[in-house]
């Protein structure tokens, strides 16, 4: 994976539950992905670039399987329970995006702000965000597997 279609920054962490803000910061992506399999990516990211190989998630999910869709669908679930999208600005609904022309996505970017959300992502066990602190910051080029 690599950097660029979000810039996220750790809001809270009490254990089970990751409280994240994404601002979209690549001009070539549009959504705010709700999926666990997005969550799962993210989270695993950070340990790959926050917690010098030493965060328990990078035990259990290799490179390989992270960049497997069909093994991440397969298994989101052994990691997230729950993904919540919330505080969303500067964004349109999904209708609307859809419609947009990249110019017309230019020029909303430009007229309104960065899109930004905050993401509430609940975790099996607490060991697979032990990694994430309050106040860190990463970007990921994570996407939804699904679409």
């Amino acid at each position: 994976m690599a950097s660029g279609s979000y810039h996220i920054k750790a809001l809270a962490n009490s254990g089970t539950q990751l409280k994240l803000h994404l601002e979209i910061i690549s001009p070539d992506e549009y959504y705010f992905y709700d999926k666990k399999n997005f969550a799962l990516q993210i989270i695993w990211e950070a340990a790959q670039l926050l917690s010098k190989g030493k965060a328990p998630i990078l035990k259990a999910i290799s490179e390989d399987q992270i960049l497997d869709t069909d093994w991440v669908l397969q298994h989101e679930n052994d990691y997230i329970t729950n993904v919540t999208v919330t505080d969303t600005k500067n964004q349109p609904d999904a209708a609307q995006i859809d419609q947009f022309s990249r110019a017309e996505w230019d020029a909303f970017r430009s007229k309104n702000g960065t899109p930004s959300a905050v993401y509430t992502i609940d975790l099996k066990d607490k060991s697979w965000g032990s990694h994430i602190q309050e106040g860190q910051v990463w970007e990921t080029a994570s996407y939804d597997y699904e679409n």
